[in-house]
């Protein structure tokens, strides 16, 4: 619905209510704080180009003069703002989140929206370094970045390679993508079947939620 919209498609449902926003908001937190392997990126993209679209339909005494916020144009850049607000504030990286609305959301671009853009995304990482700096200690890396799901990438260790490891290497990222190939069609085709057996059904959600929960947690135990 985002990416239409920003390619001057109005979708026929409300993408951007203050429901909606409430809901994804609360969702994602509670997610990313059970550790559960999903990821936040297209959340916060969404959450950014939600407040985007809310802001630019306000209604605020003293401002009715400024057409801008008006305009269908005009509300699509903020919106496009938005989302590369949520990259920033998901990854910690400004530009990444510019790159990111350029390339993968926003059809159209200019040099005003993109200084728009930076000053917006510079806002979203300042917000977010001063939420994370109180967790920061001496010398240690911030507690609630500490640990993820992927166990060892702290270890700081120095290899030296020679040609003769180059035929593994292409070895590794042959078999990267022959897995990844194997992942989509996997998805794919749980997906199918999630519509199938879960979709309109909001017990059947709620159960759904609970068991891929449990199978995390249980395999984080075993880990």
């Amino acid at each position: 619905a985002l990416k239409a919209y920003l390619n001057g498609v109005q979708p026929d449902h409300e993408w951007a209510s203050w429901r909606i926003l409430v809901a994804k908001t609360l969702g994602i937190t509670a997610v990313v704080s059970t550790g559960i392997p999903l990821g936040k990126e297209g959340p916060m993209v969404h959450i950014g180009s939600m407040i985007g679209a809310q802001i630019s339909r306000l209604r605020v005494f003293g401002l009715e003069r400024f057409l801008e916020l008006r305009l269908p144009r005009a509300q699509r850049e903020w919106v496009g703002m938005g989302a590369a607000a949520g990259v920033a504030a998901a990854f910690n990286a400004p530009l990444g989140g510019i790159l990111y609305a350029f390339e993968e959301v926003c059809s159209h671009w200019n040099a005003k929206l993109t200084w728009r853009s930076f000053f917006c995304v510079v806002i979203a990482a300042v917000v977010f370094n001063v939420i994370i700096s109180p967790t920061q200690s001496e010398g240690s890396p911030s507690v609630l970045l500490a640990r993820g799901f992927v166990i060892g990438l702290d270890t700081v260790a120095s290899h030296d390679y020679g040609y003769a490891d180059l035929g593994w290497f292409t070895v590794v990222g042959a078999s990267g993508g022959l897995l990844g190939a194997g992942y989509n069609v996997v998805v794919f085709s749980l997906r199918s079947l999630r519509e199938r057996l879960v979709r309109g059904d909001a017990r059947k959600r709620v159960l759904e939620t609970v068991l891929i929960t449990w199978l995390a947690s249980t395999a984080y135990y075993w880990l």
